[in-house]
């Protein structure tokens, strides 16, 4: 644990807990130096430890831009983390909640709706190396009614469970076939698979509408 107070007023940085290969958990609230809970637009820095590529980094800081309310983050704000991820959009009660934009590292950007730190609601994934995700979202993962359109090609509208496909939805594989009925945990169950036709018009071939 670590704390500290700065001389002129401004917020202290926070307490930090690390369980072993886990992210940090922020735990007291922001204090101004007579101990009365921060208030307004605000920045301030927190200790941070985490995990990269099997190194222990544990001298290094997420900063945070924005406002807050009685010692919380609350409202507007963005967080770069120490990791390089960033967080721009609303909080409340010191979590992601509201809409928001959130960058993560070499991985892809989700933009949407959150609910108490989570992906919830409406949003959109884009993943770097895979594909685009745009739907609901529930308890940060990909559940209810969404579109995935794959870096092949492929497209998948349906539904959505746990984030995978599982109920009606309709696949489109970049080798033409086309697979429409039940799914069941991200695997066709209950359906019918056949191939796109094309359309020749004087010589030339043309998907149907």
């Amino acid at each position: 644990m670590s704390e500290s107070n700065t001389d002129n007023g401004e917020p202290a940085a926070k307490k930090i807990k690390l369980e072993p290969n886990q992210e940090p958990i922020q735990e007291e609230t922001l204090e101004m130096k007579d101990g009365k809970p921060w208030n307004g637009k605000g920045v301030s820095t927190y200790h941070a430890c985490y995990y990269s590529n099997g190194v222990y980094h544990k001298d290094s800081y997420d900063s945070y831009d924005g406002y807050f309310e009685n010692g919380k983050r609350h409202g507007k704000g963005k967080i770069t983390y120490a990791k390089g991820d960033i967080y721009d959009g609303e909080w409340e009660n010191d979590k992601r909640h509201g809409k928001g934009k959130y960058t993560e590292k070499h991985v892809g950007i989700y933009e949407g709706e959150w609910e108490n730190d989570k992906r919830h609601g409406k949003g959109k994934y884009t993943e770097k190396y895979s594909g685009i995700y745009e739907g609901e979202w529930e308890n940060d993962k990909k559940h209810g009614k969404g579109k995935y359109i794959e870096t092949d090609g492929s497209i998948y509208e349906g539904h959505w469970v746990n984030g995978k496909r599982h109920g009606e939805g309709k696949q489109k594989y970049s080798n033409d076939d086309i697979y429409q009925g039940e799914w069941r945990n991200g695997y066709e169950y209950n359906g019918r698979r056949y191939k796109l036709e094309y359309i020749s018009i004087e010589g030339k071939n043309y998907k149907p509408c």
